[in-house]
């Protein structure tokens, strides 16, 4: 009896050991399954930025700025995943394309505002600079408050010429006094202003 719980403890002991092993082994695999995993995902990711980077090369050429703005928003949800990785030239290099494209189009679009928003732009500009917006949201704030500046400075300079009061004259009533005629003209701008931009 005593050489048969003797065996059996022994098996017992082998199989524990066998167990522990096997434990292992597919700790191992769970391990390699896991980095091989990750792996694959970063190299489609960094597959779809790189294409992602061509094609929106191509779309802020031909200022197909609608397109141009999904692939923006989906290349900006890809390139942080690459932050870690900046030490690999390839991955450096791309995402060095993707903040001068970055740039590129935050000039491009600045530069459509400028040149093409008046009240009598044609349904093509008005459609194109809609599509504009698109990509202007998708940049960010930083963009977003420069255009605002640039339009308030660009429609509210005559207001500054006339009632600045560096140039306080009769004609231009810089003073308290002048407050009347200030509002009157803040409210003329303001009717014209909801016409001529309005819908």
């Amino acid at each position: 009896l005593d050489t048969n719980l003797r065996r059996i403890r022994e098996k017992s002991v082998a199989t524990e050991d066998m167990l522990l092993d096997i434990c292992a082994d597919i700790q191992t695999l769970d391990n390699a399954k896991t980095n091989l995993t990750s792996t694959i995902t970063a190299l489609r990711r960094l597959d779809m930025l790189e294409n992602a980077v061509e094609q929106l090369s191509e779309l802020t050429e031909e200022r197909a700025y609608k397109e141009a703005s999904n692939l923006l928003e989906a290349m900006s949800q890809l390139a942080p995943n690459f932050e870690a990785y900046k030490a690999v030239p390839k991955v450096c290099e791309l995402l060095s394309s993707v903040r001068a494209l970055r740039s590129q189009l935050q000039a491009q679009v600045l530069e459509e505002f400028k040149l093409h928003i008046s009240p009598d732009m044609s349904e093509e500009v008005a459609a194109m600079l809609a599509d504009a917006a698109q990509v202007v949201t998708v940049l960010g704030r930083s963009l977003i408050l420069k255009l605002a500046q640039w339009f308030c400075e660009r429609e509210l300079g005559e207001y500054e010429e006339m009632f600045d009061p560096v140039r306080q004259d009769a004609a231009r009533p810089a003073t308290l006094e002048g407050a009347e005629k200030r509002f009157a003209w803040l409210r003329r701008w303001l009717r014209n202003y909801a016409s001529l931009y309005a819908g």
